[in-house]
């Protein structure tokens, strides 16, 4: 707390209250047996680790720790930094929480101004620690919380490493040692409430500091807590992880012994291969077939197929593209995944003789997917050859998928959709938004056209040479007057009615801001919505980087963008979500 604060000259200075006493973490380093070496006027408050009182002393302080945190949340802050450096220990081991120097509005960002990951990476929640974009959440100071239980019970913290990576790479694992493993004495309530702090699902965890208190008041009180002890099934996991050279030796034997046999099986009777039913509803067309690069999402060379319809087409596990020619100027393309063990249909139609209206003309070539901005492609420094194709101009309207749904009533509309008779002035030119991922690949489809890849929708905003943004000059999103910077709302977006409000004051009509566009005429490709495209996602592994199968990724980013972000927005996304602020734009290849 301020107590007083003045300036003199060119110095400005304050004054605060001194907490008297050993912060949290010294008090820990002597438990371990590591006094320090120039002794300070306090002495240590913590009973000796051996004391029968100890634990209830330790469920004591996280308590008072866990209600001055939800103080704080109280009045909308989230800590982000605690840990036992950062809790002091007065007199009668009273406990005050310090150092909010990165603390943030509940909702906020998770990382500082400069980008980085905020906090301390041992007790950094595995939310904060899997994506820098993640947006800040009471639980995340819960989790702190909970690893600051496990190291005062155990005196040792969940996940240690020798650098920062090799900790967040153990914290995304989710496996700590139970307390109980290196503390035998460790109480069965107390350890189930520090793995319910500590759980790796934010949805897990207790939802709030004051439930966490609450929980260790009634541990205190002898009572019955809320928190359950873990399941046999996660005992068996971590049995099987800590004995699994063990078990991978023993089985190596009997893997060895089926695994030539069940191969040449597989590979002869080709019963696990994915199997397309290929119908066609006019014209016979000629089909032809090309395996998508499982990291560009380009495809390779063409293979004719036959003509539709095709029945029983066995393809090998993996993405594919698939061409119908109706004659040499006209095809249509679809986007496939071949997964084995399934039989799947498909319907090829001939596409309408209007579908590049409205549409811009990009002469492909060769470019270098790079980083650009402040933040990283992906597919960073991949070098792809693009062939000519056609893009929308603009995002796809209302008014389009309208009539997607309309030919297809088995598809719901997005879930904030109102009744017809209810949609304001203009409706039928807002971005269409709120879909899945297959619903966005679908109405391209009925459109006579499928999402671009990743590369394409690249080529198509930053040209071959990486612009940052995707007009040609060197303004910036402010001085084009880009649909983005626009204030996150006041109230928590989580009811249709909601949504719909963001999306009312924040998206603009698909054709409005032709100031944004970019040197071809393309519109929106920053800011208005994000919008899916057709390529899978990718983790970064330590032998590079693995497709995401189920995972698509999304760029232009959307209204809320910050000023100095560019094209990449949030990658990796399954294939369901739905976001009211997420739409598409769709491509047409060339012949």
């Amino acid at each position: 707390r301020i107590r007083t604060c003045d300036s003199a000259g060119a110095w400005t200075w304050f004054a605060m209250d001194l907490v008297p006493g050993l912060d949290l973490d010294e008090e820990l380093e002597i438990l371990r047996g590591f006094p320090p070496e120039h002794p300070g006027p306090f002495s240590p408050q913590l009973l000796s680790f051996q004391d029968p009182g100890y634990q209830t002393q330790a469920a004591e302080l996280l308590a008072s720790a866990a209600d001055a945190v939800q103080h704080a949340h109280d009045q909308g802050i989230v800590h982000r930094d605690l840990k036992p450096k950062n809790m002091i220990l007065g007199p009668n081991r009273s406990l005050r929480i310090v150092d909010f120097g990165i603390a943030r509005p509940l909702g906020g960002p998770g990382v500082t101004e400069s980008g980085a990951l905020a906090g301390t990476v041992y007790y950094m929640s595995p939310e904060v620690a899997q994506s820098a974009k993640h947006p800040v959440d009471q639980r995340s100071d819960v989790y702190s919380l909970g690893v600051v239980l496990y190291e005062l019970l155990t005196l040792k913290r969940p996940f240690e490493g020798k650098t920062s990576r090799e900790v967040l790479d153990r914290i995304l694992t989710g496996l700590s040692p139970l307390p109980s493993r290196l503390n035998p004495a460790v109480a069965p309530d107390l350890e189930a409430i520090c793995l319910k702090a500590i759980a790796f699902d934010p949805g897990d965890r207790y939802p709030t500091a004051a439930a966490l208190r609450d929980d260790l008041g009634r541990f205190l009180a002898n009572q019955a807590v809320q928190a359950r002890r873990p399941s046999v099934w996660r005992s068996l996991f971590f049995f099987l992880r800590r004995h699994r050279r063990e078990i991978w030796a023993a089985g190596l034997v009997f893997l060895a012994a089926i695994g030539l046999g069940t191969w040449l099986y597989v590979r002869s009777a080709g019963a696990h291969r994915a199997r397309w039913n290929i119908r066609s509803s006019g014209p016979r067309g000629t089909l032809e077939l090309a395996r998508l690069d499982d990291t560009l999402g380009e495809p390779g060379e063409f293979r004719k197929l036959g003509y539709a319809p095709l029945r029983e087409v066995r393809l090998d596990a993996g993405f594919y593209r698939l061409r119908a020619r109706f004659d040499t100027s006209v095809s249509v393309e679809y986007d496939l995944e071949a997964v084995d063990h399934e039989v799947r249909s498909i319907e090829v139609r001939e596409p309408p003789s209007d579908r590049t209206v409205g549409m811009v003309f990009i002469a492909g070539g060769t470019m270098r997917l790079t980083r650009v901005g402040l933040t990283a492609c992906t597919l960073d420094n991949r070098v792809v050859n693009v062939a000519p194709f056609w893009i929308d101009r603009t995002e796809v309207p209302n008014l389009d998928y309208q009539r997607f749904l309309d030919a297809h009533p088995d598809r719901a509309p997005p879930v904030f959709w109102p009744p017809v008779a209810q949609r304001p002035e203009g409706w039928e030119r807002l971005p269409a938004t709120g879909m899945s991922w297959e619903d966005a690949a679908a109405c391209a489809a009925f459109l006579g056209k499928r999402l671009a890849t990743h590369a394409e929708w690249e080529f198509a905003a930053c040209g071959p040479a990486g612009r940052r943004f995707p007009w040609a000059d060197s303004r910036t999103p402010k001085e084009v007057g880009a649909n983005i910077g626009r204030a996150r709302p006041d109230y928590e977006v989580n009811t249709p009615a909601l949504q719909l409000r963001a999306y009312l004051s924040g998206a603009l009509p698909v054709d409005q801001l032709p100031g944004a566009a970019s040197p071809e005429g393309v519109l929106h490709l920053l800011g208005n919505v994000d919008e899916w495209v057709g390529s899978i996602s990718h983790d970064p592994g330590p032998s590079g980087l693995k497709p995401a199968r189920h995972a698509r990724t999304t760029l232009g980013n959307w209204w809320q963008l910050l000023e100095h972000r560019d094209i990449h927005g949030t990658e990796n996304l399954g294939q369901g979500y739905r976001r009211y602020y997420r739409g598409f734009r769709c491509v047409v290849g060339t012949p």
